[in-house]
């Protein structure tokens, strides 16, 4: 799984665990992008 997909995955939870924002932010700035 790519970081951009768990990061997606993850993200749908995003209000319960915030941090995930920031690391999908990050994937999306390194370019993992799908």
């Amino acid at each position: 799984m790519s970081l951009a997909a768990l990061g997606a995955d993850l993200g749908a939870d995003h209000r319960a665990r915030p941090w995930v924002d920031e690391v999908g932010a990050f994937a999306r700035g390194a370019g993992y992008c799908v």
